[in-house]
């Protein structure tokens, strides 16, 4: 009986002694993979703040090339315009000078002064006076012409000054966004290195969750702006036709179904399944094939912001920017601009070499190549790739060409 006690006894202190070492495992397990989820996503959400600070410089970088370009073509323009008004300057100060030599030689000397005495008393504006006096006095028009040319003539170098200060003040802002952007790039390349030699993967798959995330809500937040237009825009037409409609009773020909409110129906989204990568593209006629082709050229090539270089390294726009020249279609580096500069069609209309854009204000872009898949250029540290379209996180498509 003592025995059986002691045995007894030696089993539960074993007992309380096994449940002791490992009653903590479970929780410290627990909170190990629950701080190092947390942990990962933190560090996501550094990586994917990061890149959308870098994709809006890149943006801003685009649309300040694109100014910089429209720039150098207003400035050419100018210039051009300046030349061929100082010519014509110099061609109505010539017959000018010429009628006030006859007169000269035909002995009159009347309002000569400034034109030939060698005092320098007498500045330009004397000198044009004397000449539009003489003009008006021999019956000639050309004193009113040099007078229109002379203010147009300022006006316009006035306003080449200004481009000519412009475009240097947009070379010092690229200059700057530049800096900024590399400076951004080089911490998220450190950081995304330490992350992915301590989570391997985790880290980046959390921040690409996460980018998701972010472009679905901006999707929906459109979706639902549009809805609201929508619906303004349906109760004016009702007002509109309730106030056009003859007074009094009888059937007004609107039917309606209990009295209820009918809403606008939401426009449907294809869904696309993730398919595996196409070695070659897919036969597209066209522009559009032209600009597929390229795109489809480019996978694997690194992303590079504020880059549209082949083989080397794009960011987004750049890539679809670059993709469309080969077809010898131009539109501007800056995925906001592409959408709106182009023709946009409905998401459930998309084609071959349509732009698909992202997140509210727009700041990526990619191509869409056919069968619910499409070619971009994603973010810092990635690579051009062929993926599945996330429908619902797509806020607009537009149509080159």
């Amino acid at each position: 009986m003592f025995q059986t006690r002691r045995l007894t006894a030696r089993v539960v202190v074993a007992a309380i002694a096994v449940s002791s070492m490992f009653a903590g495992v479970p929780t410290l397990s627990a909170d190990g993979v629950s701080d190092q989820k947390q942990v990962v996503e933190q560090l996501a959400a550094e990586l994917d703040s990061l890149n959308e600070r870098i994709a809006t410089l890149d943006e801003e970088y685009g649309a300040a090339q694109d100014k910089q370009v429209e720039l150098q073509s207003q400035i050419v323009e100018s210039t051009a315009k300046v030349a061929a008004e100082n010519a014509k300057l110099a061609e109505l100060q010539a017959a000018m000078t010429e009628i006030a030599v006859n007169r000269f030689v035909g002995g009159d000397s009347l309002g000569l002064s400034p034109l030939f005495s060698s005092a320098t008393s007498y500045n330009d504006a004397q000198q044009l006076d004397a000449l539009s006096s003489i003009a008006l006095d021999t019956g000639e028009g050309t004193a009113d012409e040099l007078d229109s040319v002379l203010r147009t003539l300022d006006a316009d170098v006035a306003k080449l000054e200004r481009q000519e200060k412009d475009a240097a003040d947009l070379i010092t802002y690229l200059d700057a966004k530049l800096a900024e952007g590399q400076q951004l790039i080089a911490e998220y390349t450190t950081k995304s290195a330490e992350a992915k030699a301590k989570y391997g993967e985790l880290v980046q798959q959390e921040a690409d969750r996460q980018m998701t995330l972010r472009a679905e809500a901006a999707a929906r937040a459109v979706e639902a702006e549009q809805a609201r237009a929508a619906a303004e825009a349906s109760s004016a037409s009702a007002s509109a036709a309730a106030a056009a409609a003859p007074r009094g009773g009888g059937n007004t020909g609107v039917a309606t179904s209990g009295g209820g409110v009918t809403s606008a129906p939401t426009p449907s989204t294809p869904v696309a399944a993730p398919k595996p990568a196409i070695p070659q593209p897919p036969p597209v006629s066209g522009a559009a094939g032209t600009a597929v082709a390229a795109a489809y050229s480019q996978l694997g090539v690194p992303y590079v912001a504020f880059r549209a270089s082949p083989n080397e390294g794009f960011d987004c726009s750049g890539l679809t920017s670059w993709a469309w020249a080969q077809a010898g279609v131009s539109i501007p580096h800056q995925s906001g601009q592409q959408f709106r500069s182009n023709p946009q069609v409905p998401k459930g209309e998309a084609q071959p070499g349509d732009l698909v854009f992202f997140y509210s204000p727009i700041s990526h872009v990619g191509m869409y190549v056919g069968d619910g898949m499409m070619i971009d250029s994603p973010h810092t540290g990635a690579f051009v790739r062929l993926r599945a379209v996330n429908w619902k996180a797509v806020v607009g498509v537009s149509r080159p060409g």
